[in-house]
């Protein structure tokens, strides 16, 4: 079953299109990986998806239902789509409890509960030895893994990473591997664009690869790695001999 489906999404700032005509869908249940060179309209995809910038044309559809009008980028995240950013901006003089607090009262007026669901998410991203450290004293990795973390407390359906791996060191990277599985093998589908192709191709079902702002290949990640366009494209006759 589609979890999402975008159907010939264009967007356009001014005489520039950073997304042209563009199909995908993602299947509940997988972990689409996106790739594609920077400028290729990996982030705009996510922004379209969560209302951030309207569509200069196309349709994008969660569970069936057309998301791509009159929805507010608020509703979209109470229907079931979770995101986290490139550059994280965790509110810097709280702890790490109350920064997943802040997501979990989306779905909660009380402060118990909102308490009581961050915890559990800390939990399972096993960063609640952190709950009481300020945001503003945390690593790169650890921001990351917040930035996870408060994405994960408003309940998603489907999460959209973005870049969770950059900047990471070979063990944080398998850390955060394995957090992505998991967070896949708890019923959250997962879309996720990466450049660390040591992290994409391992985590991901399928991958979507994108270049000036249109689809190239989608496939396995074999598949897409062996693809003449895609090697000359993004990943280069290094990637495809090693």
């Amino acid at each position: 079953m589609e979890v999402l489906e975008a159907k010939g999404i264009t967007k356009n700032f001014g005489g520039l299109a950073a997304v042209r005509d563009l199909d995908f869908s993602v299947t509940r249940g997988e972990i689409l990986g996106v790739i594609g060179p920077n400028g290729a309209g990996k982030t705009t995809v996510f922004n379209l998806i969560t209302r951030v910038y309207p569509l200069t044309a196309g349709q994008i559809f969660f569970r069936g239902k057309r998301i791509s009008e009159g929805l507010s980028t608020h509703r979209v995240i109470e229907l079931g789509i979770g995101r986290t950013f490139q550059k994280t901006r965790p509110l810097a003089r709280l702890s790490v409890l109350d920064n997943v607090m802040t997501s979990a009262f989306l779905r909660t007026n009380s402060r118990e509960c909102a308490e009581e669901e961050a915890l559990r998410v800390l939990e399972f991203t096993n960063f609640v030895d952190r709950k009481d450290l300020l945001a503003s004293s945390l690593n790169v990795a650890a921001r990351k893994r917040l930035e996870i973390a408060r994405a994960l407390a408003t309940k998603p359906e489907l999460l959209l990473l973005d870049e969770v791996a950059a900047g990471l060191n070979p063990r944080e990277v398998q850390e955060v591997t394995e957090l992505i599985s998991r967070i896949r093998d708890s019923g959250v589908t997962v879309m996720a664009i990466e450049h660390v192709m040591k992290f994409i191709m391992s985590v991901s079902d399928r991958i979507l690869v994108m270049h000036h702002g249109a689809k190239i290949a989608c496939g396995t990640p074999r598949e897409v790695a062996s693809s003449p366009q895609v090697i000359d494209a993004y990943l280069g006759e290094d990637y495809a001999e090693g």
